[in-house]
């Protein structure tokens, strides 16, 4: 079977392999309660089991990336899918809290190569424009998991038990490893000589300014988001007294909000210059930021809050696809490593602003909005210092020019 990797197929697929994380972790959030008392393990040891995936995710992205850059994404995205697949039918079987521990370890290890390899592909196929008009795509797809996984978890939960929504994850897994095999080509670009090795192809890839400055970027932008993910819960319903069927309803909102983004710069991206449309999302998290920095300090309404950070998801469905598309072109050969940067960060920025949340002004909505703003700031900040850089380069191209005339 083949397909064009213009094609709707091909992105759509793309995603549902970047997708399997959010589906994994979300999934298994209302399964919680009920696995801690089958397997008769306290609710600390429940949560290591979305830690470690989380740990595996991050970390397994580093060796993975420069390693698709040396044997080819197809190898690794395969042997990827194949682990995940195994080590899910492990999670689903697991008699103890110890061994589903280790065996969503090794899913995460495994899971990561789909998101790795998915962004590496996306860059060695496409033009900017189009690499950037694919990741909103991406986005779309996995913002729809997010806010489906739930709700399809906490369905299963209710007929086959916690086991049952485990064991739902590798025949996904499967159907995306059959998929993968009959319609995604080898696509990492030969190259003349010996490829670096993994610690040269970070080296080369950190060196490079426009990568390092749009990855952070996006991770900034991301980790904003991902303290309202990981705090919404406690200042929604514990502080603001938000029922939990009215918090659903409010996080659906701002994932709503990013959906938007995402599909509008997905339109875009093909008609508008991806500079000019980073711009627009840097200019839309300019007042997002804002606006939520000023209700850190000013109480507002749970609407106007509401609306504050919808517009900041909505500014992240319009930066981040851009930002992560320039990040990824000026070492096409070392895409695979460039992307490992991109996802590691984005889970570090993410993790940081989690545990921050823990202790500035816990529990609160001006400790939340706080952090949510000062990512957002970063973002600012490094965008400012990419547009710098971009009038320098320019600069230094035309006295080229000129020197060259003369």
């Amino acid at each position: 079977m083949k397909t064009r990797t213009d094609s709707g197929l091909f992105t759509t697929l793309l995603g549902a392999i970047t997708a399997l994380s959010a589906l994994s972790i979300d999934m298994s959030l209302p399964t919680l309660p009920a696995m801690t008392s089958s397997l008769s393990a306290g609710g600390a040891a429940a949560q290591w089991t979305i830690s470690l995936f989380v740990l595996g995710f991050a970390g397994g992205q580093l060796f993975l990336g420069p390693l698709s850059d040396r044997v080819g994404r197809r190898p690794v995205l395969l042997c990827g899918l194949s682990a995940y697949v195994a080590t899910g039918v492990g999670c689903a079987l697991a008699p103890s809290i110890g061994v589903l521990v280790s065996m969503r370890f090794l899913q995460g290890l495994s899971a990561c190569a789909g998101a790795v390899i998915a962004r590496a592909i996306i860059r060695d196929v496409f033009d900017r424009p189009s690499a950037a008009a694919k990741q909103s795509m991406m986005t779309v797809v996995t913002t729809l998991a997010m806010l489906l996984a739930p709700i399809l978890g906490a369905w299963v939960l209710g007929f086959t038990g916690w086991r049952g929504v485990f064991a739902l994850l590798p025949i996904v897994g499967s159907i995306i490893l059959v998929l993968a095999l009959t319609i995604i080509p080898e696509t990492c670009p030969e190259m003349t000589g010996q490829r670096a090795g993994a610690l040269r192809s970070y080296l080369l890839v950190l060196r490079e300014p426009i990568t390092v400055g749009n990855a952070f970027v996006a991770a900034f932008v991301f980790a904003g988001l991902f303290v309202f993910i990981a705090d919404s819960s406690t200042v929604f319903i514990k502080t603001l007294g938000i029922t939990p069927q009215g918090f659903s309803l409010m996080f659906a909102i701002v994932a709503f909000g990013q959906l938007c983004g995402s599909s509008l710069n997905r339109v875009l991206a093909t008609r508008i210059s991806p500079s000019r449309l980073i711009r627009v999302g840097g200019g839309l998290t300019v007042l997002a930021t804002a606006l939520i920095a000023l209700f850190a300090v000013v109480s507002v309404n749970v609407y106007a809050l509401l609306l504050a950070v919808s517009l900041y998801a909505f500014a992240l469905g319009m930066t981040n696809p851009n930002a992560i598309a320039a990040a990824m072109v000026p070492l096409p050969q070392y895409a695979g490593a460039a992307s490992a940067v991109i996802g590691f960060l984005y889970f570090v920025m993410g993790s940081i602003g989690a545990s921050l949340s823990g202790y500035v002004l816990p529990g609160t909505v001006q400790g939340m909005l706080g952090i949510i703003a000062s990512f957002g700031t970063a973002a600012i900040i490094v965008l400012v210092v990419l547009e710098v850089y971009h009038a320098k380069q320019a600069k230094m191209r035309d006295c080229a020019n000129q020197a060259q005339d003369g």
